[in-house]
């Protein structure tokens, strides 16, 4: 069975194919996570309702303000695997956290402060993935970056009817932390490996020197 066209000049090309690989790496630690947080925060570590709006409140704002801040330097110094690098630091720290020392305190601070300062990572690899893509024919890169953005939703699809099963055959709800951390390992050294390094890149990615 041929492959899609669109499939083809990733898989010719290491950037783009890291760029796929990390986004579906972020996106199985997303989507392991993210739809047993309420559970764990109410279940497991009893938070109040007010707590966890409190928790959401505040993981949501530095989400928002890491996104856009590290977006900003990365775009300002063209220093983008040094932010990845940081970026998957504080994913790695942050689940790490929640294996060595799991309780209500170190999951607020894992959840509403450390986990959310990798939320530029989605950003990060998509800009990756469009700068490794202005490499190829202008009528490829939108089917390219349409592919590379439905390799961060893949996971969601695979990996959350597994948990079903395995929290259906009794597994406790922490053996989510060593499995994401896994994920975040294996990510962090992706991006040490193989991202292209600042100012050697294919691609011209010149600082934009703004304010």
């Amino acid at each position: 069975m041929p492959l899609p066209a669109s499939l083809r000049p990733i898989l010719r090309d290491p950037v783009l194919l890291l760029a796929g690989a990390l986004l579906v790496l972020f996106g199985a630690h997303a989507a392991t996570i993210a739809p047993y947080v309420s559970a764990l925060a109410v279940t497991l570590f009893h938070l109040s309702d007010g707590a966890y709006s409190a928790l959401l409140i505040v993981a949501s704002g530095v989400s928002v303000a890491a996104s856009v801040g590290f977006g900003i330097l990365a775009d300002q110094r063209a220093n983008r695997r040094a932010i990845a690098l940081a970026s998957g630091g504080f994913l790695l720290i942050g689940t790490a956290l929640m294996v060595l020392a799991p309780g209500p305190l170190v999951f607020v601070v894992a959840h509403a402060l450390i986990l959310p300062l990798s939320g530029s990572l989605f950003g990060q690899f998509f800009a990756l993935a469009r700068l490794a893509a202005s490499l190829h024919p202008e009528a490829e890169r939108p089917a390219i970056l349409a592919t590379l953005r439905a390799a961060f939703a893949l996971p969601w699809v695979v990996v959350l009817p597994i948990w079903a099963v395995v929290f259906d055959a009794g597994a406790p709800l922490l053996v989510l932390y060593p499995v994401t951390l896994i994920f975040g390992g294996v990510l962090l050294g992706l991006v040490w490996r193989f991202w292209p390094k600042d100012g050697a890149t294919r691609w011209p990615d010149p600082p934009s020197g703004l304010s």
